[in-house]
Formats: structure tokens, sequence, C-alpha cells
């Protein structure tokens, strides 16, 4: 009997061990550790354990769409495409991985994933006609699609079937909103959240809705709530801190990202030195962004920060040396070299940066970004074409670099290829047609092209979704050439309140004032919104020159000298102000402000100008040259450049053939420019080539009239022999500035005779 109970025992046991060793009970067994992971919020593990399961039970759908859901948590939004896939694969009529994969697909940037979640949807919806999600998902694809009325209506049969569901509300306020219904929208998300379990997202939802309509005080009340259901929900607490930011609350703004910092995930370790910056506290951020960098020096993002904020507050040194002790332990870091480029780019050091560029591109040749720096090493060298062909390429290599893009876009506008620069922007992904930035670079290349209507259109979409400065500059532009000078000052005063420092509106403006033949009379309102923000350099700088403008060359000084005060590194305010101790012949004093800016990577081409232009009123014109000619060299397509070294050349140096062709290469870049046909003329007329000067002598004059253009022509006219026409031009000459320096010099060669 012993025995017998022995041997029951002894099989019971291998019973056990087998039971404990099959597929199913190591699923059963990974997919509790999962859960228990997943309530933790230890998205890593939990994803693992759901790996573990289906590798125990590889056909089982559900396993494959849990994790997927794990990886959601974690945001990783590939391998949750891969499981939710899987999970199909396994089982098509999986409603729930169905429902998420087009959720995934509708989120995409090209339109073919985007039709393929409402096939999806569709599918889904033919045999569960209640399903809310699905409902809510065929929607959002049809909003991504622009077939508004169809999604309108899926969304409220969702919200029927289910008005807790949120993403669905969502959905109506957004098209709420476009039509311009902020009450609407507000109930809809409102009713969602009063219907939901208690969570933190739809309170922080509604927060930021309130946020955007300005509604601080309410987005506050939103975020508290998301932190009392979960405390330490790091959406509601980024959100928190932004809107005290926002609101100049700094303590608490100090508080709560010192709070988000330090949550365990690590996630937003740096967001309390970010904070830190942004607020003025430089040196405490880069101790800050020092002291992580120190425990963590593999984190790449970490040694990103860090060195952008050692540029910004002028430690070029510091940065250098992180860079350079990350390229002795690996010369292939191309993220190094990457950034030790931008600064060499900045200081002006193009050679340099152009070495760094082109190691990235030997270890990365596909590296969009190297590409883009290489654009800028092009731009600043003047090389436009080169520029074009780096910008092409990084956005061949990268679609999705936007920046890239736009600049792109600019450039082809600015030279006249306003068309290719709008297939440019047509061919950007989806997701990034819908940004604003982009509607409004679509709106100034349709405004380039003539295409009024369109680009009015543009702006009034735009501006259903958001009114950012850019597209409010638009439409006051708009408004003032359409003559509606009250609604665009309306506007103007929208984007002044919203971005004080943004001049280009106080240009609108000035351009009022100007057509309605009262240039001074906005100088007033300019001195009010200044005396607003009187510690805005910038600001402080734009009225100085506004002075300049209306001849109140006191009060220009005045705000120069202003602007200098709060900032005396703000080249700017400097270069101004010696441009009206040059108005007022005090050549030395400007020549002491300009000396310094000389060498200054943005300012020193301005500065050589402004000294060139000293050295001609004080009798020195060969050191003009040598300014001039080392701004040409500096910038080869600097066409202003060209044409002052070219003028000054044959009016000073007694080069004339070395004159002409510099000019005539100006022409090349600008054929219509006024003073670049002047300066042909007058190397011409100096060659004594008359008949061909006067053509462009003409040419000039016809474009923008001028004393000196007036009296250049007057020359010419008496050397071909059309006096007549010659004491004309004099004439008009005189009454524009009888003190133009050619003004004596065409009286005396019409007073000569035959």
């Amino acid at each position: 009997m012993k025995n017998i109970r022995t041997a029951l025992l002894l099989v019971i046991c291998i019973l056990a061990s087998a039971c404990r060793t099959s597929p199913e009970f190591r699923k059963q067994k990974a997919i509790e550790n999962a859960k228990r992971h997943l309530a933790a919020k230890d998205y890593n593990r939990a994803v693992i354990e759901f790996r573990n399961a289906a590798q125990a039970d590889p056909r089982d759908a559900s396993v494959q769409y849990e994790m997927g859901m794990a990886s959601l948590a974690n945001n990783d939004v590939v391998p949750a495409l891969q499981s939710f896939h899987r999970a199909v694969e396994i089982d098509p009529k999986h409603m729930a991985a169905q429902v998420k994969l087009a959720e995934l697909y509708s989120g995409l940037p090209n339109k073919e994933s985007v039709k393929d979640a409402v096939e999806r949807m569709t599918t889904v919806l033919s045999s569960q006609p209640g399903n809310s999600d699905a409902l809510t998902t065929l929607a959002l694809a049809e909003l991504r699609l622009g077939e508004f009325q169809s999604a309108d209506k899926h969304l409220a049969n969702a919200l029927v079937r289910s008005p807790a569901n949120l993403k669905a509300a969502i959905g109506v306020a957004q098209l709420r909103v476009r039509e311009g219904k902020y009450g609407e929208a507000e109930a809809a998300l409102k009713r969602a959240t009063a219907q939901s379990p208690p969570s933190a997202t739809p309170h922080i939802i509604l927060g930021g809705f309130y946020a955007r309509l300005n509604r601080l005080e309410e987005a506050r009340d939103q975020f508290a709530r998301a932190l009392e259901i979960e405390k330490d929900e790091p959406m509601a607490l980024l959100d928190l801190g932004n809107l005290q930011l926002r609101s100049r609350a700094l303590t608490e703004a100090d508080a709560t990202f010192r709070r988000l910092a330090a949550l365990s995930d690590g996630k937003h370790k740096a967001i309390h030195a970010q904070f830190l910056f942004q607020t003025g506290q430089r040196d405490r951020a880069i101790a800050e962004l020092r002291d992580l960098y120190k425990t963590e020096s593999g984190d790449r993002d970490l040694r990103r920060l860090l060195v952008a904020a050692y540029i910004a507050s002028g430690k070029e040194a510091d940065a250098t040396e992180l860079l350079a002790t990350a390229l002795k332990k690996n010369p292939r870091d191309t993220d190094a070299l990457l950034h030790r480029a931008s600064i060499d780019l900045k200081a002006g050091r193009n050679v340099d940066a152009q070495n760094a560029l082109n190691n990235v591109l030997r270890y990365e040749p596909n590296s969009a970004q190297a590409h883009y720096l290489l654009a800028a090493v092009h731009g600043a060298a003047g090389n436009e074409m080169s520029r074009k062909q780096e910008l092409s390429e990084a956005v061949r290599l990268k679609e999705d670099l936007l920046s890239a893009r736009l600049e792109l876009a600019r450039l082809l506008t600015d030279s006249k290829a306003a068309s290719s620069a709008l297939a440019l922007l047509d061919k950007a992904p989806d997701w990034q047609r819908e940004r604003l930035d982009v509607v409004a670079e679509r709106n100034r290349v349709l405004l380039a092209m003539g295409e009024r209507k369109q680009a009015k259109d543009g702006i009034r979409a735009g501006l259903a979704i958001g009114r950012t400065p850019e597209l409010l500059l638009q439409d006051a532009v708009t408004k003032m050439d359409d003559r509606e000078f009250p609604a665009a000052r309306t506007v103007v005063e929208e984007i002044l309140k919203a971005a004080p420092e943004e001049t280009r509106a106080l240009d609108v403006l000035v351009r009022i004032a100007d057509t309605e033949k009262h240039p001074a009379s906005v100088i007033p309102r300019i001195r009010q919104h200044v005396a607003a923000h009187a510690n805005s350099v910038r600001l402080q700088t734009y009225l100085g020159r506004e002075f300049v403008r209306v001849g109140a060359l006191p009060e220009a000084k005045s705000s120069f000298e202003s602007a200098l005060k709060i900032d005396p590194s703000f080249w700017p305010a400097t270069v101004s102000l010696a441009q009206v101790k040059l108005k007022e012949g005090k050549f030395e004093e400007a020549r002491s402000l300009l000396m310094p800016l000389s060498e200054h990577p943005d300012a020193r081409s301005i500065a050589r100008k402004l000294l060139a232009e000293a050295d001609v009123k004080t009798g020195q014109g060969l050191v003009a040259i040598d300014q001039f000619r080392k701004v040409a060299e500096s910038s080869p397509n600097d066409v202003i450049a060209m044409n002052n070294l070219a003028y000054a050349l044959a009016e000073y140096g007694n080069q004339p053939d070395e004159a002409l062709k510099i000019a005539q290469r100006a022409k090349e870049l600008a054929p219509d420019h006024p003073a670049v046909n002047d300066t042909l003329g007058w190397v011409l007329y100096k060659k004594g080539l008359y008949d061909m000067a006067l053509r462009y002598f003409k040419d000039s004059v016809n474009r923008q009239p001028s004393a000196e253009r007036h009296a250049h022509l007057a020359l010419a006219y008496a050397r071909t022999g059309d006096r007549k026409q010659g004491f004309d031009h004099l004439a008009a000459a005189m009454n524009m500035d009888a003190a133009a320096p050619s003004v004596a010099a065409a009286q005396r060669e019409l007073g000569r005779k035959n």
C-alpha cells in the first residue's frame, strides 16, 4: 500500500511539473506578469512578458493585441503596428485590433494609409454597425481626407452610442472650431468629460482647449483636476507648467517642472533645466544640465541641450570643449560633428564647417541634416545655386525635414520660381500640409504668383484653425492692399497684442500712413507701443529707424542709445546709430562704432559698407575700395557690394576695366536694379562709351529717379550732343538735390561751348 501511495505521489509530481512547463502554463504566467507590470506602468517589462506569452502560443491574436497596446502605452508606435498586424493576420475578425490598426494608419503622413484605415473601418462596421470606436476611427480618418460632412455624421452616431467616447468628442470639437463654433466645441468636450470614468485624460484635453482660447483660469482648473485623479500624470504636469509659465507664475511653474523632471521614467529629466533657461536663469540651467550629463554622458539628447545652452549663453568655448571630448572618444560621432559644424557656421568659419560636414557625409552619406547645414555654408558664401542643390538633397533624403522644405520654397519664390515653390510645398507629407506654418508659406507663394483669391482663401482657412502671427500678418497685408485700412489696423492690433515684437505688423501701419500721404502720423502709435514694452531692444531700434525715415535725427539717436543701454551687444542698433552719425557728418564717431563690428560674423558686411561710405565722404576713396572688396569677396553674390566696388574702382581707383567686369556681373545677378544700371552706365561713361552709357542711365532714371542719376544722364546727353535733353535732366537733378555730387560736373559739362 505504501508503495502504491508513493507511486501515485510521484505521478502527481511529474504531471504538475509537466503542467508548469507546458506552453499554456507559460503563456498564462507571462500574461499575469505582464498585467502586473502594466498596473505599475512599467510598459517595457510588460511588452517583454507579452512577447514571452506570444512565444508560448504564437497563434493567440489577443496576446498580440495586448502587446500592441503595451507598446502604444510606451509610445513605441512601430512595434505596436507590428503587433496589431500580427493579430489581424491570425484573426481577421479581431475587431479591437482592426480598430487600433486603423487608428494608427489614420495618423500616418500619407493618404494611402488613411484610405486603408477607412476601408478597414467600413469592413468592421458592415458586421458591427454600432461599434462606437470604429465609427470614431472612421470619422477621424475622414477628417484627414477633408470629408467633413461624412465625418460629422459618423461622430454624431458614435456619441449617441457612447456618450463618453472622448475621441469622438474631440473630433466634434475639431469640426466646430473649424466652423468657428467654439461654444459647441466646448459643450462636446464637457459632456464627454462629465460622462467618462474618472481619468486625467479628458480634463487635460478640456484644459488644453481652454488654454488655446486664452481662458487660463478654466484651463488651470482642468489641469489641477487631472492631477487630483492621477497625481503624477506627465502631460497634466507639462501643460500646467506651461500655463503657469505663460501666466508668469514663475514660482509655481518652477515647482511643477521640478516635479515633472523628478518622475521615475526619466522622460522629462531635463524639463526643469529648460524652464530655467527659458526664464533667463541660464547659469543655473547650464549647471543642472551639466550635472545630468555627468551621470548620463551617453545621452545625446542631453548633450544637444547642453551644447545649445552654451551657445545661446555665449559660451562657445565650453560647447567646443564638450564636443572635442566627445570626438576624441569617437571621431565618427556624427551628432557631435554636426554640432561643431553649426558652431563654426555661426562664427563665420565656413571652411571648418564644411570640413566637419564632409566628414559627416563620409560616415553617413544619407545625412539630410548635413546637407541642410551645407546649404547654409553655401548661402553664407553667396552661392545660391549650390544652396538650392543642398536643400533639395536634404528634402529628398528626408521628406519630413520641414525646415529645409520651407527654406527651399522661400528661396524659389524669391528667385521668381514661385510655381516650383508651390509644387514643392504640395509634395510635403499630408500631415505637414496641415501645419499652419506650411499653410502660411503656401499663401506667401500664391501671393507672389498673383493668385490673390486662392491666397486669401488659404488665409481664411488657416485663421479658422489658429490665429498665428504669420497668418494674421498676411491677413493685414492683404486688407491693406485692398485699401481696407480700418480692418487692417484692427488685425495689426491683434498681432501686436499676441506678439509685441512683431515689427512687420508695425510696417503695415507705416505703409498705410505712407499711402494716406501722412508718413509721420504713425509715429505716435509706434511710440506708444514702444513705451508699453520699453525693455525691448528690437522695438527701440525700430522706433529709431522710423525717426530717421521722417528726418528726426535727434529722436532717432535717443532711441538707438536706449536700445544699446538695454543690450550693448545688439549690433543692429549700433549700425543704425552709426548711420545717423554719417548723416550728421560725424565720420570718426561712426568709425568708432563700426570698427568693432567689421569682423562680426553677422554684422561685418553692413559695417564694412558703412566704413567705406565714411571713407568716400572723407576723401579716402582708395581705402573705401579695400572695404568694398572685402565685402564682395566674403559675399560673392552680394549685388550691392559688387555694385559699390565697381563704382569705387571707376571713380576713385582709375581701374575702369576691372570695374566693368564687376559691374557686368552685378547686372547679370540683378538686371533690373536701378543702382546697378546707373553704376554700369557710369563705368561705361568713364571709359568714353557715351552712347552705351546713355542706355543704362535712362533705364536707371526710369526705374528710380534721383538727383545723382538725373545728373549722370545729363552728362551722357551732353557728351552725345543732345544738349536740350541734358539741360532738362540737369534741371530735374537740381530740383531734387542741387548739392548732389554729379550736379556740379553736369553744370560744367553743359556750360562748355562746342
